[in-house]
Formats: C-alpha cells, sequence, structure tokens
C-alpha cells in the first residue's frame, strides 16, 4: 500500500504514471470515540457518515475490506450517507467517495474496533484476537 499526496502548490498536478482526481471536500463524522481519524478505530456495530460539501450527485460510497466483496452505497442528494461498521473486530477497510462527475476523496486505512455492540455482526463470525498472529473464531451454539 502507498499513500500518494496531491502536490498542493500545482492546480492540477500530473506524474508520468499518476493523474490525480479533483478533490472531493467530505464532513465525516464516527460515533464512536474519540471521533473520526484517518487511521482510527470506529467500533463495530457503530455508524459512520460521510457528508459530501461538493461535487453532483449521485455520490458512490464505497468501503472496500480485505477479502470481501465492497460495500457500495449511491446517494442521490447532498446528505450524509450512513454506513454501519458491519465487519469483526480489527478487520481493516478503505473508505472513498466519488461524485457524478469524477471528483473523489479516500480515507485508510481504518479498522473496525472491539469496543461496540456486536448485534450487526451474523453469528458465527466474529473473530476475537488472541494474540497479534493467532485469532479464534467464535461460533453460537
Amino acid at each position: 500500500m502507498y499513500t500518494m499526496i496531491p502536490n498542493i502548490t500545482a492546480q492540477n498536478p500530473r506524474c508520468k504514471n499518476v493523474t490525480f482526481p479533483p478533490l472531493l471536500g467530505v464532513e465525516t463524522k464516527s460515533s464512536s470515540p474519540p471521533g473520526w481519524s484517518q487511521l482510527g478505530f470506529p467500533d463495530q456495530c457503530t455508524d459512520i457518515s460521510i457528508k459530501p460539501v461538493n461535487g453532483t450527485p449521485p455520490f458512490i460510497l464505497t468501503i472496500s475490506p480485505p477479502l470481501h466483496p465492497p460495500f457500495n452505497i449511491t446517494s442521490n442528494t447532498m446528505g450524509p450517507i450512513d454506513w454501519t461498521v458491519s465487519l469483526g473486530g480489527e478487520i481493516p477497510f478503505f473508505v472513498s467517495l466519488v461524485s457524478s462527475e469524477g471528483f473523489g476523496w479516500s480515507n485508510g486505512p481504518l479498522h473496525a474496533g472491539l469496543n461496540g455492540p456486536t448485534d450487526c455482526l451474523a453469528p458465527g463470525t466474529m473473530l476475537v484476537q488472541l494474540s497479534s498472529f493467532l485469532y479464534l473464531q467464535l461460533t453460537a451454539g
């Protein structure tokens, strides 16, 4: 994973292999304390909210965890787009928002925190970390 940061002194920066899309302005919120953080841990089964402040609808919010199909939410308004963190604890994911004209924003990797409720998770799929290399899958019943 590489982080590419656009040159803030050039209006349309271009590189031989990379062209940055226009930036989409967003307001972010997390119902988990301490709030939104680029590398944060929003708790499992709590909500995150992404609100576009420029661009033209429709917007597509994409949540991208590894080894799992992405979650896509389309919004036809400038209102907030909410997503419940429906991933087990410590699962990493990226968040991105794209407008109809190609403006883009992304954030991450975030990780599902372990301090939230578990009622939104499918029974038998919650992972509990025992050490940094060993995971135990809890099963219902």
